[in-house]
């Protein structure tokens, strides 16, 4: 077992995602996220702040993939029809981050998965929008998000690939064919939540050639030690410093 640390940029890893080269871990949890975890994560990433460190597993050649690593990420599913498994790196760490960002990909309806209870805030009454009036990025009924000057949350991610650029590109266009109030304000914001989506980097500590013992122990002694701070924690903090 070897580990390596390295740098990416996010459109990078999330290419990995998208192919279905990387998914979690058979040990990772259900995603628990709410629409503020999701908010935040995106209000994280328009703002320049790092998306944090993310922990992989790359498992010795002899092992089979198919027994310890889950087969969904977000909407993203490998695919079951004897297709050769393409799965090269399993995530330790870092899975609600990636699957919603997995999810913040999807164009059009969801495909028919077993999605955990609060994925389905992906599916409901609201959606998650670039949104003109408050430079940022949040969940909004679908009636809302097609009244106001909002584009579909897949749109920022335009720098994984060139296909996801032309159809944001072309969506812009059909906006100002219509003549809509803001659309050259909406143009601009869209091109700064692309290029920060774009620039965002990640941080990542890959396991190399680990058994599930070795990966299952770097697991807890990486993401599990000591207490995560709570926000009543940083208030108090905060307070403190103040005096």
């Amino acid at each position: 077992m070897r580990t390596v640390l390295s740098t990416t940029f996010l459109p990078s890893l999330l290419a990995d995602v998208k192919s279905g080269r990387m998914m979690p871990a058979a040990m990772q949890r259900p995603y628990q996220w709410d629409r503020s975890d999701v908010e935040a994560l995106c209000d994280s990433i328009l703002s320049g702040f790092p998306v944090g460190g993310m922990l992989m597993w790359q498992p010795e050649d002899k092992a089979d993939l198919s027994k310890i690593a889950k087969t969904r990420l977000g909407p993203i599913s490998l695919s079951n029809d004897g297709e050769k498994w393409k799965t090269v790196a399993l995530l330790l760490d870092g899975q609600h981050r990636l699957a919603t960002l997995a999810w913040l990909m999807l164009e059009g309806p969801a495909p028919a998965l077993d999605y955990s209870p609060s994925e389905h805030m992906f599916l409901g009454n609201q959606c998650l929008v670039l949104d003109l009036a408050s430079q940022s990025m949040k969940f909004v009924s679908h009636k809302v998000a097609k009244k106001t000057m909002c584009l579909p949350a897949w749109t920022v991610m335009s720098s994984v690939s060139t296909e996801i650029y032309q159809r944001a590109m072309k969506l812009l266009r059909e906006m100002d064919a219509q003549e809509r109030e803001g659309v050259e304000e909406m143009a601009d914001l869209f091109g700064r939540a692309s290029e920060a989506f774009g620039n965002a980097r990640v941080t990542l500590t890959v396991i190399v050639d680990a058994t599930p013992e070795e990966a299952k122990h770097a697991f807890l002694r990486i993401c599990r030690t000591g207490v995560p701070m709570s926000e009543t924690d940083f208030d108090r903090a905060m307070a403190w410093a103040a005096a």
